[in-house]
């Protein structure tokens, strides 16, 4: 009682195989059959139940008396009938897909987000940036990191805050002078880095892009995969929103926040 027809398509679909007169062979099968697309044709509502009178104290079931051989032929021939309509729905859903505005969307986020991926790969590798500031404030252990390590929030003269593992204030007293390790293309703040007495503290930076960049790439790279893939399964339709959507989203949030896109356009000069 009270399920859904999604449910109730399933359950038939299931049955319907189990006991289908050319998968099974048995001739209670095929009454099973007829039985099973009986009930499913009035849980859906297209066709009525049937009366019941009581007589006598028992129930009578008034239905219309067909031959076995006509039932079974008609139960297969619903069978069918429903399977085709189930396919045809499918076929024209995800052709929908492959056509208008949304897969052009997906089609240019393909593209964008390949080359930022690639990009973001790059800057690995390639030498970084230091760019020089000093604290003016910091506190510490307010925050839980990734791996609930705690972090702290530094700010800095030039109003930037930075969540810093492994932070020391009584340090940054004596030496407040600090660099920020940046990436060459992005300008992705990786490290915070203070000179303290006689060697230099590197400190890892949270809650960044650059902290996040597996992430980024796999997202990035995501509508590609979609475009590839490009199957009529849950996978491609899940993988077709979230490359509508999400990697769409996270493509312009990266290019516009600290001016990425100007640094995409000068290759990390500017």
């Amino acid at each position: 009682m009270g399920a859904s027809t999604v449910e109730i398509r399933k359950s038939y679909r299931k049955l319907a195989m189990r006991y289908h007169p050319d998968k099974n062979p048995s001739p209670q099968a095929a009454v099973q059959f007829i039985a099973i697309t009986n009930a499913y044709e009035i849980l859906i509502g297209k066709k009525d139940a049937p009366s019941v009178n009581v007589v006598n104290g028992r129930q009578a079931v008034k239905v219309h008396v067909k031959k076995q051989e006509e039932r079974l032929k008609d139960a297969k021939k619903r069978y069918y009938e429903q399977q085709l309509k189930e396919k045809l729905a499918e076929e024209l859903f995800f052709k929908s897909l492959f056509i208008g505005r949304k897969w052009k969307i997906i089609k240019l986020n393909s593209i964008i987000g390949a080359i930022i991926a690639l990009l973001i790969i790059t800057d690995f590798f390639l030498p970084h940036h230091y760019e020089k500031d000093r604290i003016t404030h910091i506190s510490v252990n307010n925050n839980f990191g990734s791996k609930g390590e705690f972090i702290s929030l530094v700010k800095t003269q030039k109003n930037n805050e930075y969540w810093v593992k492994d932070t020391d204030g009584r340090k940054y007293e004596y030496f407040p002078e600090i660099f920020i390790e940046k990436t060459w293309i992005f300008h992705g703040e990786s490290y915070l880095i203070s000179q303290q007495k006689y060697k230099y503290g590197f400190y890892s930076l949270h809650y960044t892009f650059y902290s996040l960049s597996l992430y980024l790439i796999l997202a990035f790279l995501l509508p590609l995969f979609t475009r590839i893939y490009k199957r009529r399964t849950v996978i491609f339709t899940v993988s077709y929103y979230f490359s509508l959507y999400l990697s769409g989203i996270l493509i312009v949030l990266f290019l516009i926040s600290n001016d990425r896109w100007a640094h995409l356009l000068t290759f990390g000069f500017l």
